[in-house]
């Protein structure tokens, strides 16, 4: 069976209330936008990514066998050095399609890091990563 894998990219400006600290002051560690002047993306773009997830996925086995899938959305920080941290995955669908997703975003590569006033700067990003059998 084919599988079907499609990104959808997204922001959502109005964020979700989990363990998130907003930002504070533009000097701080803790600090973070949720919008940059060029916001991170993934080396190569989303064609990229798009492939990235699909030679990577696992379908899992329970949800295949059970003809689930759904949209996890990761939520993570991408680094100055594009680097990604505080990975999060909500809007969650079970079946294991949860821990795929977040698999296969601990183990991306490095990202062009968000670039704000000619600066790289930390910025939260939300990353929709729709799972799906064909």
């Amino acid at each position: 069976m084919k599988i079907l894998i499609r990104i959808i990219f997204c922001l959502f400006i109005t964020g979700f209330t989990s363990n998130w600290a907003s930002a504070q002051s533009k000097n701080s560690d803790s600090s973070f936008y949720t919008f940059a002047d060029k916001m991170p993306e993934f080396k190569g773009g989303t064609v990229a990514l798009e492939k990235y997830i699909k030679n990577n996925l696992i379908y899992p086995p329970l949800a295949k066998e059970n003809n689930i899938w759904g949209t996890p959305i990761a939520i993570f920080i991408v680094e100055k050095d594009g680097s990604l941290t505080f990975l999060e995955i909500t809007r969650r669908i079970g079946w294991g399609i949860d821990d795929e997703a977040e698999r296969l975003v601990k183990n991306m590569p490095s990202w062009n890091p968000g670039i704000h006033n000619g600066e790289p700067v930390r910025v939260k990003y939300y990353l929709p990563i729709k799972i799906k059998l064909d």
